[in-house]
C-alpha cells in the first residue's frame, strides 16, 4: 500500500562518496527501475549491457540482484567488446557499452540492464588508481510510463517471494528453465 510507496520514495536520490579504485560487481537494479547518475567529482567507468541480454550473465535466484557470471570490463569472446584469450569466460556474444564519466557527465541505465562501475582517479592524478581521492555522484532510480509494468510485476513478486519460500524456490527453477529455453531458441534462430 501507501507505506511501501513511501518507503521506496525515501530511498532516492542517493549520494555516493567512494574512494578511487573501488568498484561494484555486475548487477541489475531492483524493482524494475530506471537509473540516472551525475558525477560531481572524480571519474567513473561504466559498463552496461542491454536488458535483453541479462540471461547471458546467469542471474542468481530471486531477490538477489547480483549476477553470477562476469566482469563486464573483461573482453568478451564473440561479443562487441573485443576478444582476449581467457578473459570474459561465460560472456560470449554479450554486447557491452562502456563509458568514462567525468564531472558533470550524466548516464542513464534502463530498467533491467546489467551494469558495473569502477571509480577512477580524479583530475591531476599521476596514474590509474593513484589519485588517492574520492569519487562523488548523485543518482536516482525511478519508474515512468516505460517501466511501470515491469516495476509493478517485480514489486508483486518481491512481496510474494518474501512471504513464501516455496514460491521463491519454484520461481528460481522457472527463471533457470526460461533462460535455458531462450538460449536454445536463439541458437536455433542463428542456425536457421
Amino acid at each position: 500500500g501507501s507505506a511501501g510507496r513511501l518507503a521506496l520514495a525515501g530511498a532516492w536520490p542517493s549520494l555516493f562518496v567512494q574512494p578511487e579504485g573501488t568498484a561494484c560487481a555486475a548487477h541489475v537494479d531492483a524493482m524494475g527501475t530506471h537509473f540516472w547518475q551525475v558525477v560531481l567529482e572524480g571519474t567513473k567507468r561504466w559498463a552496461v549491457a542491454p536488458p535483453n541480454q541479462t540471461a547471458l550473465l546467469g542471474p542468481l535466484p530471486p531477490r538477489a540482484r547480483a549476477l553470477a557470471a562476469g566482469d563486464l570490463f573483461a573482453d568478451v569472446p564473440g561479443g562487441t567488446c573485443g576478444n582476449a584469450p581467457g578473459e570474459g569466460e561465460g560472456l560470449a556474444g554479450l554486447t557491452v557499452l562502456r563509458a568514462d564519466l567525468r564531472r558533470g557527465d550524466v548516464i542513464f541505465v534502463p530498467a533491467g540492464a546489467p551494469h558495473q562501475v569502477r571509480n577512477g582517479p580524479g583530475p591531476g592524478a599521476s596514474g590509474p588508481g593513484r589519485g588517492g581521492g574520492r569519487v562523488v555522484a548523485v543518482s536516482a532510480n525511478y519508474v515512468d510510463g516505460t517501466n511501470v509494468r515491469q516495476a509493478a510485476r517485480e514489486a508483486y513478486f518481491a512481496a510474494e517471494l518474501g512471504a513464501h519460500p516455496d514460491v521463491a524456490a519454484a520461481h528460481a527453477r522457472l527463471v533457470e528453465s526460461l533462460g535455458a529455453l531462450e538460449a536454445e531458441a536463439e541458437e536455433v534462430l542463428r542456425e536457421g
